[in-house]
């Protein structure tokens, strides 16, 4: 029974210094990476920094560019379709008899385009936010403001 006793008292000695040793050891551990995840983290904020300033630069950039292309804009539709036409097309202007090709140059790319073909003609609606035009074989014939 003795020996019983003294080896169990063996064991949890044993026990005890492996927990203890492991304890020691931990905090030792815990505190390199905490050092790496600091310097991670530092390292990563100084990205950022750099990325938001790029990201500025970018816009600042892509602001004159848009500015550029306004200008632009008359020149282009002035040769493309004459003087007259032209400048009002720039201006982003509408007016009946206008082409399907005219009102892209002018107002961009519409949000949605529906066509139907009848045996009197093609009729064809482009949608720009709450303004509906419509077309008669390529032709503008009308528009109207949605009221929702």
């Amino acid at each position: 029974m003795k020996n019983i006793l003294a080896i169990a008292v063996f064991i949890l000695t044993l026990l005890l210094l492996t927990v203890n040793a492991q304890t020691k050891k931990k905090p030792l551990n815990y505190r390199a990476e905490f050092d790496s995840l600091s310097a991670l983290k530092t390292k990563l904020s100084l990205e950022k920094k750099n990325l938001k300033k790029e990201i500025d630069s970018l816009t600042a950039y892509s602001e004159h560019l848009d500015t550029l292309i306004e200008q632009c804009r008359p020149i282009i539709f002035r040769r493309k379709y004459g003087a007259k036409i032209g400048s009002r097309i720039a201006m982003r202007q509408i007016w009946k008899g206008m082409t399907t090709g005219m009102l892209r140059d002018s107002w961009g790319k519409p949000d949605r385009i529906t066509s139907k073909k009848y045996s009197y003609g093609r009729f064809t609606q482009y949608y720009y936010g709450k303004i509906i035009f419509f077309f008669k074989n390529g032709k503008l014939i009308a528009w109207e403001e949605r009221k929702r």
